[in-house]
C-alpha cells in the first residue's frame, strides 16, 4: 500500500477525484498508517489555505476596482461605483424614448438639427431647429434618477439654444423639448469616455 502515499493520489483523495476502486484502500491506510495521515492533514491545511488566499485576493481585486479612482475634465475623481450609478439608464426614460418622436417625424412641427439621438458632450450641448419654432417652448434635462437639472422656456421664434454643461457630473442625461402637445427626446451623455465598461 505504499504506492498509496505520494502527492498524486493525496490530491485527488482531496479533490473528490480519486478512483473508487483506491477510495476504499485509502481510508483504510488513513486509519492505519499514520504517516498518510500526517501527509493528507498536512496537504489539506496547505490547500484550504491556498483557497482562502485566492479567496481574498479576488475579494482584494474586486474591491479595488470599485474604488478605483477616476479622474474628470475638472480634475474630480469618481469611484468605479459612483460612476457606474451615474451611467445607468433609466428605465423608465428608456422605455419613454421608444414612444416619444425622436427628432423629427412626419406628424411632428418641431424639427432638430442637432444634437443627434445620443451623443456625448463636455462642455455645451447645443439645440438647432430646422426653423424658428412657432409658440413658446420648454426644455427639460433630468438626470437618471428623474431628477430635473435644469429647465428653460424657449421663446417663439427660437431657432437654437445652448446649454453649458461644464458643472454637471459624468453620466446619462436625458433632454425632453415639450410645445403644445408635441414632445421630442434625446440622451446625452456627459464625458462618455468615463462611463464603466
Amino acid at each position: 500500500m505504499a504506492n498509496l502515499i505520494n502527492a498524486e493520489t493525496i490530491n485527488k483523495y482531496l479533490n473528490g477525484t480519486l478512483e473508487s476502486g483506491l477510495l476504499g484502500l485509502f481510508n483504510e491506510q488513513l486509519e492505519s498508517n499514520k504517516e498518510l495521515a500526517e501527509q493528507v492533514f498536512g496537504r489539506k491545511m496547505m490547500k484550504e489555505t491556498i483557497e482562502q488566499y485566492d479567496k481574498i485576493s479576488r475579494l482584494r481585486t474586486v474591491m479595488s476596482q470599485i474604488h478605483r479612482r477616476h479622474i474628470d475634465a475638472k480634475k474630480r475623481a469618481y469611484t468605479t461605483k459612483q460612476l457606474t450609478e451615474q451611467f445607468k439608464p433609466c428605465d423608465y426614460y428608456e422605455e419613454e424614448l421608444q414612444t416619444v418622436s425622436m427628432r423629427s417625424s412626419l406628424k411632428t412641427t418641431l424639427k432638430l438639427i442637432e444634437p443627434p439621438k445620443e451623443t456625448n458632450f463636455e462642455g455645451s450641448l447645443f439645440f438647432v431647429f430646422d426653423e424658428p419654432i412657432a409658440i413658446t417652448a420648454n426644455l427639460i434635462i433630468e438626470n437618471n434618477k428623474e431628477t430635473v437639472i435644469e429647465q428653460h422656456e424657449l421663446a417663439a421664434g427660437c431657432t437654437n439654444f445652448t446649454v453649458s454643461l461644464s458643472n454637471y457630473l459624468p453620466g446619462i442625461y436625458y433632454w425632453k423639448i415639450q410645445i403644445h402637445k408635441e414632445s421630442i427626446m434625446g440622451v446625452v451623455f456627459v464625458q462618455k469616455e468615463l462611463m464603466p465598461s
